[in-house]
């Protein structure tokens, strides 16, 4: 694949529109009913929205930059090393931000809040991963 990348369902606002609401609700009930983490779906809906439009956003943003910068016909080693590494940097960086955000909030230490979101740590970093790999078998 060279020159322009054929996303066009992704240059579509709808479908940011149709996907994220269906996967909040997914998510939503996994936290609520599932784990009981939080008191209220409205309140667990809330938060689940703007975190998966922000992980969403971002992680597909690198997608198409690596596919763009370093396609898998030519250098498919480095695609998926700087794509790896990439995404797991951001995925840091937005972990690190939400936890900051909850101290300031809850008014917990770092590591009470590490403990508290452990699990939504590592939920949000296997289904970043999850739908970044669903997205690059795709279209490969």
């Amino acid at each position: 694949m060279t020159g322009k990348i054929p996303f066009y369902f992704y240059k579509k606002w709808q479908f940011y529109l149709f996907i994220i609401p269906i996967v909040t609700v997914i998510i939503g009930y996994i936290f609520v009913i599932g784990l009981g983490e939080y008191s209220s779906f409205i309140n667990m809906i809330q938060v689940t929205a703007i975190n998966t439009a922000v992980l969403w956003s971002g992680c597909m943003g690198i997608v198409f930059w690596t596919w763009r910068k370093f396609p898998w016909e030519k250098v498919p080693v480095k695609h998926l090393i700087i794509e790896t590494l990439s995404i797991t940097a951001f995925l840091l960086l937005f972990i690190a931000v939400r936890n900051y955000l909850a101290i300031k909030v809850n008014g917990n230490n770092f590591w009470d809040e590490l403990k508290r979101h452990g699990g939504d740590i590592m939920f949000t970093l296997l289904i970043s991963f999850l739908m970044t790999t669903l997205h690059e078998a795709y279209f490969f």
